[in-house]
């Protein structure tokens, strides 16, 4: 793996695309948080590979993305299982061979299950445990960057249909009065690799409504 290009300076940036040339790996791609974060970075110029478990799902992100592609922006895609060490090893040995430089990793790949705890099954524990912090931690030890979001309750499809009522429960929680969407934490995202941001890292930012004040 290539060491990451040198961040331009204000002069050479593109103000409307200021992450042009640039390579960025983002896990969980398919749908949610992962795909708004990958809209928006390509938004921003960069390029992009797409990693998540349903090659469908990525398929269609990336028809999604090259239909607004511009300056020869390239979007990859590969098939991922970020709670499996070999599939994530596998991920980062393609980008290693066929990337010309890696500048930023989202490892936004995660599950939860808003299930009583009492009602927790073990498997669903052992492969929240395995996606959430082992697959985490892989990325973050094979990527070459990584810029660590904490969002808070967000209004993904997993989070909706897995409890509605638990759901509409935790948004009562919330000071602004309503549940984070994808785009709230891809604009984070998308500024924290912006070269606006460079000087930031190992610092985690609460994309929350300000639940965490509580």
């Amino acid at each position: 793996m290539t060491s990451p290009t040198t961040m331009p300076t204000a002069l050479d940036r593109d103000p409307d695309r200021p992450l042009l040339g640039q390579w960025a790996v983002v896990t969980g791609a398919s749908r949610g948080i992962g795909r708004g974060i990958a809209g928006s970075l390509h938004a921003a110029g960069a390029n992009l590979v797409l990693a998540a478990r349903g090659i469908d799902a990525l398929t269609d992100a990336k028809r999604a993305l090259d239909a607004g592609a511009v300056n020869h922006q390239t979007t990859l895609t590969i098939e991922t299982d970020t709670a499996d060490p070999r599939s994530v090893e596998h991920l980062f040995a393609r980008v290693a061979s066929e990337l010309p430089r890696l500048n930023i990793v989202i490892a936004n790949a995660g599950s939860g299950h808003l299930t009583p705890f009492l009602d927790l099954e073990l498997d669903d524990w052992e492969r929240t445990l395995a996606l959430n912090l082992t697959g985490t931690f892989l990325c973050c030890q094979l990527g070459a960057r990584l810029m660590l979001e904490a969002p808070g309750i967000t209004a993904t499809p997993m989070a909706v249909e897995d409890n509605p009522d638990l759901f509409v429960d935790r948004i009562r929680d919330v000071p602004i009065g309503r549940a984070g969407t994808p785009t709230d934490v891809a604009d984070a995202v998308t500024y924290l690799c912006h070269p606006a941001a460079a000087f930031i890292t190992g610092a985690t930012l609460n994309v929350d409504g300000g639940e965490s004040l509580w």
